[in-house]
């Protein structure tokens, strides 16, 4: 895991929900919060974040502790600019990073140990594209 940097993504507006949802808390503890949480469990180094919408009121209020704030101006345009930020930011800073660890910070549910899993198969399938499946639908979780 020396080289692999964890992008996540969480600079929607919310619109749906008619509050921030990257804020919103289970169990005393911001949703964005609980999934950058699970990261540091498994990796503190190389952790970015991609805000936009409200990412000033999301940077209050996300402990910021091993985590690289990404700027996503575009973010209406959709997911895909939220990962080109995130990789612009790394060319422009000179970060090379073997890999791209990509997935959403709306994901309370995922465990560490599934993670854990997809980054052993990265390890091990150095050469692919390792991504998740739900229901024969590609999810959020990717090397490149």
């Amino acid at each position: 895991m020396k080289n692999i940097a964890f992008l996540v993504l969480a600079a929607g507006k919310s619109s749906r929900m008619n509050s921030i949802k990257q804020l919103e808390k289970i169990n005393n503890k911001h949703l964005l919060e609980i999934t950058l949480d699970k990261i540091k469990e498994i990796n503190t180094k190389n952790l970015y974040c991609v805000l936009g919408a409200n990412s000033d009121k999301i940077k209050s209020e996300i402990s910021n502790k091993n985590i690289h704030f990404i700027e996503n101006k575009n973010f209406e345009i959709g997911l895909s600019s939220s990962i080109v930020s995130g990789l612009i930011y790394f060319k422009k800073q000179q970060l090379n990073f073997d890999r791209v660890f990509v997935l959403l910070g709306d994901q309370p549910a995922i465990e560490t140990s599934y993670l854990k899993t997809m980054l052993n198969l990265s390890q091990k399938n150095k050469e692919l594209i390792i991504a998740s499946n739900y229901e024969k639908n590609r999810c959020s979780c990717y090397f490149s």
